[in-house]
């Protein structure tokens, strides 16, 4: 069996992963092999009194750093939208992302 050892997804590019549960995460690619994603700073959605919020997705253990995770416990991987990558930016970095309409003044 030929395997295509080209990724198609990016260092840091956001991705939102569906397991087979049915639980959805949004984590940032790192690089991936046959059986496995290798991920860093994965979130879930978790609804509160404001609305949706992200939540870790680990939460007891210590995933500060990079994580593998099966593949064949994930039903798809598919690139983050563009108003979940933006929000999981401004989450996990101190970038501000601007919103749409707003203006430079100088």
């Amino acid at each position: 069996m030929l395997v295509n050892s080209e990724s198609r997804f990016k260092k840091d590019d956001v991705l939102a992963l569906k397991n087979i549960l049915g639980e959805e995460i949004i984590c940032a690619f790192v690089e991936e092999d046959s059986t496995h994603y290798t991920i860093k700073k994965p979130f879930a959605m978790a609804m509160t009194q404001n609305g949706p919020a992200f939540a870790p997705a680990v939460m007891f253990g210590d995933c500060d750093g990079e994580m593998k995770i099966l593949k064949s416990q994930y039903l798809w991987a598919v690139p983050g939208n563009k108003e979940i990558t933006a929000a999981y930016t401004q989450q996990v970095s101190s970038i501000m992302v601007p919103q749409k309409d707003t203006k430079i003044i100088t």
